[in-house]
């Protein structure tokens, strides 16, 4: 009987808990690499089941706003694993995560797709024109907590290995390169 008591208590409490989470936000990195510095940035969003207590494994998807002009630089596909190391019902929060994704990027910030025609002015000179890698992720976040989600504001670092598509001499060149720096996020979280 008393084993019965104590699975019982546990399957309650493990029922109570969220089964997943899906957060949406805004993230930008600030990285130095070899020529300087290139801060991609974009809109993202992450969703996964919970595995125990208040761990979750979430697949994250990282976008720039496609339309008529797409708005943001990067474009990442991989996963992350977030726990909630300070979890109340309401009030501040704390977690960690850390993820690894492919992840595309460019120097454009903003891209129009459709343009009223060619300027005089000549084209502002690009350190690359485009970059595709691997990017690995780690954060902490601080937040406030609400019985059905959280507010967060993610604080990391950001670290890259990507290759770098560019011209030296008007000749193309496909290179290797590290980029590094921290990284920020604010986001909205809902436990389901």
């Amino acid at each position: 009987m008393k084993y019965i008591t104590i699975v019982l208590i546990v399957s309650c409490s493990a029922i109570a808990l969220p089964w997943g989470s899906v957060s949406s936000g805004f993230e930008i990195s600030p990285l130095a690499w070899e020529q300087g510095t290139h801060t991609p940035w974009s809109f993202y969003l992450a969703v996964g089941p919970r595995v125990f207590n208040d761990v979750f494994i979430r697949a994250k998807l990282s976008y720039p706003i496609p339309s008529m002009i797409i708005i943001g630089n990067q474009f990442c596909v991989g996963g992350e694993v977030e726990w909630l190391t300070r979890n109340p019902q309401t009030g501040f929060a704390v977690k960690t995560s850390a993820g690894a994704s492919w992840c595309a990027t460019w120097p454009e910030n903003i891209i129009v797709i459709l343009a009223d025609g060619d300027t005089v002015e000549p084209p502002e000179p690009k350190p690359f024109d485009n970059a595709s890698g691997t990017r690995y992720l780690a954060l902490a976040g601080l937040g406030w907590r609400f019985e059905i989600g959280a507010i967060w504001l993610d604080l990391g670092l950001d670290h890259r290995r990507l290759s770098v598509s560019r011209f030296i001499n008007n000749t193309k060149v496909i290179e290797d390169f590290s980029f590094t720096g921290p990284h920020f996020g604010i986001s909205t979280e809902l436990f389901f």
